[in-house]
């Protein structure tokens, strides 16, 4: 949801946003990130630093993301569908 909110800048993308999620809503369809989906995303962030010399500190906010969003899939049995390029 963060990185759909900082992407709506404009009223009508809000409105868009604001339609979309409350489809979802409705139809108990969204998920958030738990905390032991949360701690999953950083043994993996933590075992890609050391086994691929990753910096953290240096990957973009919307990979970090990715990871944590790929964990709360994870926890809850579903299947993370993404355009990301």
């Amino acid at each position: 949801a963060q990185e759909l909110a900082a992407g709506a800048r404009t009223s009508a993308r809000r409105r868009e946003l604001a339609d979309t999620v409350d489809s979802f809503a409705r139809r108990g369809r969204l998920l958030t990130v738990s905390f032991d989906a949360e701690l999953q995303a950083g043994r993996v962030l933590a075992a890609l630093a050391e086994r691929e010399r990753y910096d953290l500190g240096r990957m973009p906010a919307n990979f970090l993301n990715d990871v944590r969003i790929a964990a709360a899939c994870r926890e809850h049995g579903a299947v993370l569908v993404t355009r990301n390029v």
